[in-house]
């Protein structure tokens, strides 16, 4: 018995004192958009901005807002979102979460 609970405190002491934090975003409104007026063979011609979060810290903004100001995109015409990670041998770290906003 006591070693169950010496278990249960280590475990909760090691999650509290980590650091770790998530930071959570939603845009208020879904956005839609018709995509069968643009013609994706010649999408490297338009703007491109990627911002990402890092999901281990929180440090971030992975907004379209926020992609569209870096590169002085007026109009958007396509959005990706993707996850990403750094790999070191069979490791997976650095996991973010990236928005890359394409317009003019």
């Amino acid at each position: 018995m006591k070693v169950s609970k010496l278990m249960v405190t280590a475990a909760l002491a090691g999650l509290v004192f980590t650091g770790c934090t998530y930071k959570v975003e939603k845009t208020p409104a879904v956005m839609t958009y018709d995509g069968t007026g643009l013609d994706y063979s010649k999408i490297d011609e338009l703007k491109k901005s990627k911002v990402c979060t890092f999901l281990a810290d929180g440090e971030g903004d992975n907004t379209i807002v926020n992609a569209t100001k870096q590169a002085g995109i007026s109009k958007v015409k396509h959005v990706d979102i993707s996850s990403e990670h750094d790999t070191f041998l069979f490791w997976n770290y650095g996991y973010r979460k990236c928005v890359t906003v394409y317009g003019e």
